[in-house]
This record gives structure tokens, C-alpha cells and sequence, in this order.
């Protein structure tokens, strides 16, 4: 269990130090700019990240995805802010689920 409470501005991967489940709490942010391909990372087979504060992406490609977890049965928990570039927020390649409160913001699209 890995909990994320101040900034990091560099794309994390589910291992080591961030390995799932992953919580960002409302302090917490993951930024990247447009250099870098992906926010948070996961390859895992059921990955689970809980975010309470905010993962942004400022990627102007095609492609640039904020959160993309590959893993079978992945599962994202929103009530902070999911923003990610054009077209894409949240992937998730091998389904899972995507769970938003009522005080979660995603933006962008959903791909599960």
C-alpha cells in the first residue's frame, strides 16, 4: 500500500514506491508536462488506485492518456480531479472498473 500526500511532477508507475493500491490524498497531486506520455502507470493484473486529489496530464498529443493501467481488473476510485489531455482521462486496457463520487471531476474520455 502506497499513499501519495505532496506533489510529484514526473509521470509514477505502480511499482516500488507507488505500488498498488495507491492512494493520492486530497494534498496529493501527480503533474506532468508535455513530455511525458503518461501520469500514472500500471501493468498489473488488478491495480487499484484511489485518488482524493488531483493527476493532470498537459500532453497535447494524440495519445497522452493521465491514467492507463493495463492490467486485468483495474480499478480507479475518483473523488479528486482526473484531468487528462485530449482525447483520453482514464484507460483502462484490459477492463476493471472506474468508480467517480460526487465531488470527483473527470475530464477528458473514459476508455475501458
Amino acid at each position: 500500500m502506497s499513499t501519495i500526500t505532496g506533489t510529484i511532477n514526473n509521470g509514477i508507475t505502480l511499482t516500488g514506491s507507488y505500488a498498488s493500491p495507491l492512494t493520492i490524498t486530497s494534498t496529493g497531486a501527480v503533474a506532468t508536462d508535455s513530455s511525458i506520455y503518461q501520469t500514472v502507470y500500471g501493468n498489473t493484473t488488478g491495480d487499484i488506485l484511489n485518488n482524493q486529489g488531483r493527476i493532470t496530464s498537459a500532453g497535447t498529443n494524440n495519445g497522452w492518456i493521465a491514467v492507463n493501467l493495463k492490467g486485468t481488473n483495474s480499478t480507479v476510485i475518483n473523488s479528486g480531479t482526473i484531468r487528462g489531455p485530449d482525447p483520453v482521462a482514464i484507460q483502462l486496457n484490459n477492463g476493471g472498473s472506474i468508480s467517480n463520487s460526487s465531488t470527483g471531476y473527470l475530464g477528458g474520455c473514459l476508455s475501458v
